[in-house]
């Protein structure tokens, strides 16, 4: 077992990310970096074949997660991670192999939520995002008003959960 290190700032990470990935592959255990003081994980897996663990990660303090797994090959386990805090996920999974169930995040801050590009409709299911809890603004909603105007939204939103949102962009 590696001693965990503290990655103190965000290219002190991809130093060790990438040191890792050379020596170890793209699925290599990056569970031993302690992320808990990063607060901007943006493009961070952008455009890489990496395909490891991080399901440990503490990214409780991450604000963030702009384009973080935009056009990867990611697809493993973030269903326990933390993302309360993260104000900006935009992207964060657009064009990505991602498929991992995300369904237990609570976006508290991020208005416009746009996780996925809105011809990737399969995402929405496979992620089990359509059951989403959104905590942003404070109106409640069925279905967001927007999902009638983007044609193979609306059927698969008629179970989205939420909350306490104007205009949340899940696309």
């Amino acid at each position: 077992m590696k001693p965990i290190i503290l990655a103190t700032s965000i290219d002190h990470l991809q130093d060790l990310i990438q040191k890792t990935i050379e020596t170890e592959g793209f699925e290599c255990d990056l569970n031993y970096i302690d992320v808990s003081q990063i607060w901007n994980m943006s493009h961070l897996f952008q455009d890489t074949h990496f395909n490891g663990d991080i399901s440990k990660w503490d990214v409780s303090r991450v604000v963030t997660m702009r384009e973080m797994f935009q056009g990867s090959t990611f697809n493993g386990d973030l269903s326990s991670w933390n993302v309360s805090k993260t104000h900006e996920l935009f992207c964060a999974f657009d064009q990505s192999m991602f498929r991992g169930d995300i369904s237990r995040w609570c976006i508290n801050h991020d208005r416009y939520a746009r996780l996925f590009d809105p011809v990737e409709a399969e995402n929405f299911e496979e992620a089990n995002i359509y059951h989403w809890f959104l905590a942003l603004r404070g109106w409640p909603l069925t279905r967001p008003d927007w999902a009638q105007h983007v044609d193979g939204f609306a059927p698969m939103l008629d179970s989205l959960s939420v909350s306490k949102t104007q205009g949340a962009l899940l696309m």
